[in-house]
């Protein structure tokens, strides 16, 4: 039975680090770290994964590392392997998913070798919240050709869309000097379920490709036609199959002038809305546009001026909830501190803006090339990340009304030696912890160490402090906890709990010597009692107690709040007498480490020696006739036990210790 008392504290504890210089490190082993991507596990706590070269300098695997909410890893120490490819091929990619139900995909490409080699593959496969595979076999999508119409030379990306029916998968092949676009579909089992490489869609040469789902079980798949400035993008509309559903690829930025580079789609089951950077050369602009789910324009054909003020708009990362659409970049515009500063904007799905004319300023720090990026926690406040040179990582709290919640300087997740390496950095809910996980520049160039943090407590957060004292567990917000410590718990209702506990975890266990009991919990109130009658015994509330007849024998133990019963022990008093002389026998060594010796000092004859543990059994038994007698106790384990001579109605017996 468990019993708590709690009292008020002020002891706070949690993993989550606090201090900008010293971030929450999640692995900065020998050679390589890069393409970190992080994902929620739905309770405040996350899984961080990442391309890893530790083995082999040039051969980089996937490790990773989960979070619970306090900040507490819970995996081997810098990661665990989860793919390495069976040919020792390169993992050059990888994209991680984790659903609202809990199901976790991996997709990653293993090759570049240069040379096309049946061996380097486009591979998926489901992940268990031990980051263990769950199907049986990895499945292969596809595989490098060198000729013939599926030709494929290398993979530059995997994206996937899930539905009813299991995943669409589409893949950005290389074709030794030009992509093309492959999709392909597998089951929630991992089974294939079209044809090896899939089916070719769109046209055979393009800038890049991408996928967005149609809230049923097709897809939006999109396309730039070049790499330059100016290039156009295109989108179909594919149903669960991979089948085209309308008659022409639509030119999305007909009524513009092209792109510049950037661009991005967001579905829903009603159409698919468009972002891209567009306009002249330094001169780049952010546009919106929506298609319906029939091909047709919707907001009547228009193009929304999200941001057309001078300077530079770039680097942009947007997001749906609801109805309404949030978006930040890198602004460029006239009268900035440093290259760029921070804006925002909230537009809804009539493609109407609903913050100031050509976005908010959310930071104006000095920046070189910022990559903003943000998470929404319930309340839709937005949490705005960015890199800047000045200050470091910085965020910045904006409401859903577009104000800022923060003085205009932020608060700082790092110092600038810690910034993340470029866009390398993901900010994401994760029950009510909002959270950053990030890969840093190494002074050799690319990215070195992968780090975590947590932005901020949650709003509104309401501070419990409170000390436990529990017997053998106690369970907070579904969570068992066995072992004492001081925690930091997220309580829904956005509160944060520091628990200081105290586990109080009794010994139930009794030892046998002769005939005495004796408890193996100290410092404790004891009750021996006859298990037969299930009555407690006069007078025997000591640690140990030696009954005066044959029976089975328990004790209740109480310490504090605690209390537990021990196992019931059968005790066998024989009906012979002790010998009076306690020097009519001699048993040496004591302690012993192999062998006990038994000298016979008096005129008695003995019928057998035993050697019993202190749990009452007997461990050695031997019939001797004479004296001395060498008994081979070598096999016994270390511990005290009890040497005892049997006569023919007499026993001696002595306590020895084996070494």
């Amino acid at each position: 039975m468990a019993v708590a008392f709690i009292a008020s504290s002020t002891v706070t504890f949690s993993q989550w680090s606090t201090d900008p210089a010293n971030p929450l490190l999640v692995c900065d082993v020998a050679n390589w770290q890069r393409d970190s991507q992080a994902v929620p596990d739905g309770s405040g706590g996350a899984f961080v994964f990442w391309r890893d070269s530790r083995n082999s300098e040039y051969i980089f695997e996937v490790y990773g590392q989960r979070y619970d909410q306090n900040g507490i890893a819970l995996w081997e120490e810098n990661g665990r392997l989860i793919v390495a490819d069976a040919d020792g091929k390169n993992v050059v990619f990888f994209s991680l998913y984790r659903y609202d139900d809990g199901k976790m995909i991996i997709c990653w490409y293993a090759g570049e070798e240069g040379v096309a080699n049946p061996d380097e593959k486009m591979w998926v496969q489901e992940l268990d919240d031990e980051g263990a595979k769950v199907w049986e076999n990895d499945l292969a999508l596809s595989e490098e050709h060198s000729s013939g119409p599926l030709s494929v030379g290398y993979y530059y990306t995997c994206q996937l869309v899930r539905d009813d029916f299991g995943f669409h998968a589409m893949m950005e092949i290389g074709t030794y000097g030009y992509l093309r676009m492959r999709m392909s579909r597998f089951s929630e089992a991992g089974e294939l379920l079209m044809q090896y490489h899939g089916v070719e869609i769109g046209p055979l040469s393009f800038g890049h490709a991408s996928i967005t789902t149609d809230g049923a079980n097709g897809a939006f798949v999109y396309y730039s036609s070049g790499n330059g400035g100016g290039a156009t993008l295109h989108c179909m509309h594919i149903d669960e199959y991979a089948g085209e559903l309308w008659g022409d690829w639509v030119n999305v930025t007909a009524n513009t002038t092209g792109l510049s580079y950037q661009f991005s789609g967001i579905g829903d089951g009603m159409g698919v809305t468009f972002v891209w950077q567009g306009g002249g050369v330094n001169a780049e602009e952010l546009f919106a546009r929506r298609l319906n789910t029939d091909g047709s324009w919707a907001w009547a054909g228009s193009t929304t001026e999200i941001c057309t003020f001078d300077g530079v708009q770039k680097n942009f990362y947007w997001e749906k909830q609801g109805d309404n659409y949030y978006i930040t970049w890198a602004d460029g515009r006239p009268g900035m501190v440093g290259y760029y500063a921070i804006y925002g904007q909230k537009f809804d799905i009539t493609g109407q803006t609903l913050w100031q004319e050509d976005g908010i300023q959310i930071a104006d720090l000095n920046t070189y090339l910022p990559y903003p990026k943000f998470a929404l926690d319930s309340d839709l406040n937005m949490y705005a990340c960015h890199q800047s040179t000045l200050a470091g990582y910085v965020a910045q709290k904006v409401a859903d009304n577009g104000t800022l919640q923060w003085d205009a300087d932020g608060q700082q997740l790092t110092i600038t030696d810690f910034n993340p390496f470029y866009e390398k950095h993901q900010e994401f809910l994760s029950g009510t912890n909002l959270l950053a996980a990030w890969v840093k520049p190494w002074s050799g160039g690319g990215t070195d160490g992968v780090y975590i943090t947590r932005i901020a407590e949650p709003s509104n957060t309401v501070y419990i402090n409170e000390t436990v004292t529990a017997c053998d567990n106690y369970e907070v917000n579904g969570i068992n906890y066995t072992e004492s410590g001081v925690f930091d718990i997220i309580l829904p209702g956005d509160t944060l709990l520091t628990l200081d506990l105290t586990i109080v975890d009794l010994d139930e266990s009794v030892s046998l010597i002769g005939t005495t009991l004796t408890s193996l919990q100290s410092n404790a109130t004891y009750q021996w009692f006859d298990c037969y009658t299930n009555q407690p015994i006069d007078g025997a509330n000591a640690v140990s107690f030696t009954p005066a007849e044959s029976g089975e024998y328990a004790t209740t133990i109480a310490q504090g709040a605690c209390n537990t019963v021990s196992e019931c022990t059968m005790v066998i008093i024989i009906g012979v007498e002790e010998m009076l002389n306690e020097n009519s026998f001699t048993v040496f060594p004591n302690p012993f480490e192999e062998s006990l010796t038994i000298q016979n000092n008096s005129q008695e004859k003995i019928s057998c020696v035993e050697v019993v543990d202190v749990f009452g059994r007997i461990v050695y038994s031997e019939s001797i006739s004479r004296t001395p007698s060498v008994l081979q106790l070598d096999q016994l384990a270390a511990g005290t036990y009890l040497c005892r001579l049997k006569a023919v109605d007499k026993m001696f017996s002595e306590i020895v210790v084996k070494r």
